[in-house]
């Protein structure tokens, strides 16, 4: 009641399950995963894998797009990459988006090629483009992702649209208007997609509204590689917003900026030692 805005877009007030598994029809917790990591992260990771060849670029077709949904809660200090499927965590939602972020926003980076290529194209293939990776997220927005009683449903609508009246530019509340994002990424020309994150670095692409609800599409800021992974970037009030900036961010450094990549090629290269294990499992 008294930080309106701020605990309805960065909620400090959850509680998650710790040590939640997709169970494998076995006990060996060798072969168990996290039962988030595995519905927010490793399923798509694997179907993303093995739809990659269909999604790959000539020299005059477009490479595919590969979408990923984030989150606005997509904390740094929720991630710890000792723990990767947060199994020990009470925060395993924000784990798996942070790690998201960090998947995508590194996947063009010449420190991580050697493991996108593995995974985007097929062993050999040079000839073609591999499919882009993009990044998005829908704000906030009232859902069944959380089962409530009816009256607490109306009273969470409630305080998502005061929250949007109050000036926050992350809540487009409605689900429609939180798919601005993705479906922006998915219909936008590959060319101006292209330029802008090849002259602006790569983002992940947010929903966003004004008070009166009207949707755009704009950049979030991401702790340790800001708007674009550029140091020094500074929010411009259109496609770089300040607003309701979660008070934990910090502003991106080159040692920030620098431990998010090595961070990026440690994931990277863990998730893909992880997908190679599974498919043999899989396979056996």
């Amino acid at each position: 009641m008294t930080d309106w805005k701020h605990s309805c877009t960065y909620p400090t007030y959850k509680l998650g399950f710790v040590g939640s598994v997709a169970r494998q029809g076995n006990e060996d917790k060798e072969q168990q995963l996290g039962e988030v990591f595995t519905a927010n992260v490793f399923g798509h990771y694997l179907l993303a894998h093995a739809l990659a060849p269909l999604m790959k670029g000539t020299a005059v077709q477009e490479p595919g797009r590969i979408i990923w949904i984030s989150s606005i809660e997509a904390y740094a200090h929720a991630f710890n990459p000792e723990d990767l499927q947060a199994l020990t965590s009470d925060a395993a939602y924000e784990s798996s988006k942070r790690l998201t972020d960090l998947l995508v926003l590194t996947s063009e980076l010449p420190s991580t090629a050697s493991s996108t290529s593995s995974f985007l194209q097929e062993k050999g293939d040079d000839k073609h483009k591999k499919p882009i990776m993009y990044l998005a997220h829908p704000g906030v927005c009232a859902t069944s992702i959380a089962d409530l009683p009816l009256i607490l449903w109306y009273a969470m609508l409630f305080a998502q649209y005061v929250a949007r009246w109050l000036g926050s530019p992350w809540h487009p509340v409605s689900s429609y208007l939180g798919a601005v994002s993705s479906v922006w990424l998915s219909l936008a020309p590959f060319s101006s997609l292209s330029h802008q994150e090849s002259t602006e670095g790569k983002a992940k692409w947010a929903s966003s509204t004004d008070v009166f609800g009207n949707e755009r599409v704009v950049r979030t800021e991401v702790a340790g590689w800001g708007w674009g992974g550029k140091v020094g970037e500074k929010a411009d009030g259109k496609m770089r917003l300040s607003a309701n900036r979660w008070r934990g961010q910090e502003d991106v450094t080159k040692e920030s900026r620098e431990d998010f990549e090595v961070l990026g090629q440690r994931v990277w290269r863990e998730m893909e030692d992880l997908r190679q294990t599974w498919e043999k499992r899989l396979q056996g």
